[in-house]
């Protein structure tokens, strides 16, 4: 017998999984998402979990267009500023997802629904409200318990050495592999590399840096050599879209207790703020982490 499926039901309890699907995401890959891009993404969902109820498709439209929905709720939810950043939270956004339906599945299916209705590549079961939001609850937790087990079980955390060299001057630090960290430099793409200023400005004469803050003579010009490294750079963050100074290095190496490597001419942004006690500089997942401890 086929449930009778109440369409607000239907869309708060889907609006509710994909809020917490979207933050089981966010765990694993280290994204500081911003409330309201969840809630865009959550009601998303929710609109879309109405496909169960159009005629059947068949096999093939249902798995396309739940493609690109998919991809319409993790666009977002995270606002990912580049492709290879996309495939990623949507492969993680589906492997979540997997995670949630099999665990729903062994924890209801054994009580015998009342009703279970397939269509469109959706399943909806004749379930109460409470049970199923209490079961989403619990794999939410359940993925955020295992991802941070992980996570500390990995070889060197995610802390890494780093050497920056400007102008043939060089400095030795820590930097976070922080994955939330999407920044580039806007012009070829490239990943970006966040650092405390005060860190980093013994690498910088006072008059470039001055430069950077516009704090300088309406005469002044920057030094030719200096041409060309210092740029202003949009950043995107949880409290909005601000301008940072950077400054172009000669190379960066990341390194680890058994390897490291080296990446040239990658920009660092300069924030005015402490990072941490513990780094100074806050690592872009898109750069190479090839054979050290952490594979992004």
């Amino acid at each position: 017998m086929q449930p009778v499926i109440y369409i607000d039901v239907l869309i708060a309890i889907n609006v509710i999984v994909t809020y917490l699907l979207l933050l089981a995401s966010s765990q694993i890959l280290n994204v500081s998402a911003t409330p309201a891009g969840l809630l865009s993404g959550s009601f998303l969902g929710g609109v879309y979990s109405l496909l169960i109820l159009a005629p059947a498709m068949g096999p093939v439209l249902p798995f396309i267009i739940k493609l690109l929905l998919s991809l319409s709720i993790v666009s977002a939810g995270f606002k990912p500023r580049s492709v290879r950043f996309l495939f990623k939270t949507l492969m993680v956004f589906f492997g979540v997802n997997c995670a949630f339906a099999g665990a729903a599945l062994l924890v209801v299916l054994p009580f015998r629904p009342n009703g279970v209705l397939y269509n469109n590549g959706s399943v909806y079961m004749n379930f109460s409200f409470f049970s199923l939001v209490g079961t989403a609850v619990v794999c939410y937790i359940s993925v955020t318990v295992i991802n941070r087990l992980t996570k500390r079980r990995l070889p060197g955390g995610l802390v890494y050495d780093v050497t920056v060299s400007v102008m043939g001057g060089e400095l030795k630090g820590r930097g976070l592999l922080d994955t939330g960290n999407t920044m580039t430099d806007g012009f070829a793409g490239n990943p970006v590399v966040i650092a405390e200023e005060s860190f980093v400005a013994p690498l910088l004469p006072p008059n470039v840096i001055d430069f950077m803050h516009a704090k300088f003579d309406e005469d002044y010009t920057l030094p030719e050599k200096w041409i060309g490294r210092v740029r202003m750079l949009p950043a995107v963050s949880v409290s909005g879209t601000k301008i940072m100074p950077a400054i172009k290095s000669d190379y960066l190496v990341i390194s680890d207790k058994n390897n490291e490597n080296k990446i040239c001419n990658v920009m660092i942004a300069l924030a005015n703020e402490k990072i941490s006690d513990e780094y100074s500089f806050l690592l872009n997942g898109e750069l190479g982490f090839e054979g050290l401890g952490v594979r992004d």
